[in-house]
């Protein structure tokens, strides 16, 4: 009688390295985003930046925080980059919507586009550390 190999998914060592690798990929990305946003706060109090760029810069902030969480959550798997870029940002995109839940926010149009374009850029940085070698 053959027996069947276990797939990644059956398989609870490899469960157990993609919720790793996914992990490592999310607190990398929730990290590099407080430190942009906080750089981004230094560089408005030195230079006086308008108000009005303000979102826009928070807006490629959580994009470029969510391109690395889904590379370097995806980096330690390897495959299925789409799906696992997205998964790798699920954690920051939830700080994000605490955040606007405590800090009795409304969830405006900046709020959806900045999830938005965090979910676009992880799914991106996922293909892109599939397709890298």
């Amino acid at each position: 009688m053959a027996h069947r190999r276990k797939s990644g998914a059956e398989d609870p060592k490899g469960a157990r390295a993609l919720l790793k690798s996914l992990a490592l990929g999310s607190a990398a990305g929730t990290l590099l985003f407080f430190l942009l946003l906080s750089a981004l706060s230094l560089l408005v109090l030195r230079t006086g930046l308008s108000q009005k760029a303000l979102p826009y810069l928070g807006i490629a902030a959580a994009a470029l925080s969510a391109l690395c969480a889904g590379f370097i959550g995806v980096r330690g798997i390897g495959k299925n980059g789409l799906v696992m870029g997205v998964c790798a940002v699920l954690p920051e995109l939830l700080v994000l919507l605490l955040t606007v839940l405590f800090t009795s926010a409304a969830l405006g149009l900046m709020t959806v586009v900045m999830a938005a374009a965090m979910l676009a850029a992880s799914a991106g940085g996922g293909v892109l550390a599939v397709n890298t070698r």
